[in-house]
């Protein structure tokens, strides 16, 4: 597998899937691994509770953004319902996120997951 014009396996030590994007920057840390990608939301927590350290792991690339993780409703709601959750959920105050770099929530599409539907791919291939 080539990525970004190289094979992995040839260039770093170990390659593989780890799991979590927790694991993933523990295993770097304990220099297990040479390098691995994380959630940039996962990387800056584990720095602010102390966990890694901007110096034990560096950043060398950052993704365009990447749509985060969805909310979603059944089907089978009412038409109505469904409206009022939408008006709703954009209006979440930045503050109750839970996140002080989530910049709230928008509506989406399938088609924006498409990035991480190909990351899939390349990690699975991994396996």
């Amino acid at each position: 597998m080539h990525l970004v014009g190289m094979e992995p396996e040839k260039v770093f030590k170990k390659v593989g899937f780890i799991g979590t994007h927790d694991a993933a920057a523990l295993v770097v840390k304990n220099k297990i691994i040479d390098m691995a990608s994380l959630y940039d939301e996962t990387y800056w927590s584990m720095v602010d509770k102390g966990k890694i350290t901007t110096d034990s792991i560096v950043i060398i690339w950052k993704s365009p953004p990447i749509v985060g993780e969805p909310l979603a409703y059944s089907a089978d709601l009412e038409s109505k319902t469904k409206e009022l959750l939408k008006k709703a959920i954009v209006k979440v105050p930045k503050d109750l996120t839970g996140s002080p770099r989530l910049i709230g929530y928008k509506l989406t599409n399938d088609t924006e997951y498409n990035v991480i539907k190909e990351i899939k791919k390349v990690i699975d291939s991994l396996k």
